[in-house]
């Protein structure tokens, strides 16, 4: 069994990523009308995306970056956005993706968010010294040397950037 890129590089969560990816590309195939396969493309990749989706009435392409980290709570779902790693601007801040799109490895649940909306908005929380949003990040587990930014769906600051399919 051939190993996938992300398998090799990061070994088990290179292989969630991996699954999460291709249960988003069934899932974006079945949405546009057409769906570019970035994941082998390494200028894709270095700039933080994973797909390129457009429909026939759309002048460009939209860039989609996928994370299999959505997980399902009591109260909904929640997933982290990495706000920086080893000092430096992590995936949220850096990508040059037009949409998130975070997907549940248990479940086919997904949402997608507009990026620029969200990290315009985030930016301006956090430019306040005290807002709450503050109190949302964490430090990842495992010495990842990350922080990141946890969103709850059922946070009303986050909610309408929010587009949430839930499997059933």
């Amino acid at each position: 069994m051939k190993l996938s890129n992300l398998e090799e590089k990061f070994g088990t969560n290179g292989l969630i990523g991996a699954r999460g990816e291709d249960k988003s590309f069934m899932i974006l195939n079945q949405v546009f009308d057409h769906v570019i396969d970035d994941r082998q493309n390494s200028e894709a990749q270095s700039n933080g995306w994973d797909f390129q989706v457009t429909q026939p009435s759309w002048s460009s392409y939209i860039k989609i970056v996928v994370k299999t980290n959505l997980y399902h709570t009591p109260q909904g779902f929640k997933f982290p956005l990495e706000m920086e790693k080893y000092n430096q601007p992590g995936d949220f801040i850096k990508s040059q993706a037009h949409r998130f799109m975070h997907i549940s490895q248990q479940t086919n649940d997904y949402l997608y968010y507009d990026h620029y909306l969200l990290r315009n908005y985030i930016s301006q929380q956090l430019n306040q010294s005290n807002h709450p949003t503050h109190q949302l990040i964490k430090e990842a587990p495992g010495g990842d040397n990350a922080k990141l930014l946890w969103i709850h769906t059922t946070d009303q600051q986050f909610k309408t950037f929010l587009k949430i399919f839930p499997e059933n």
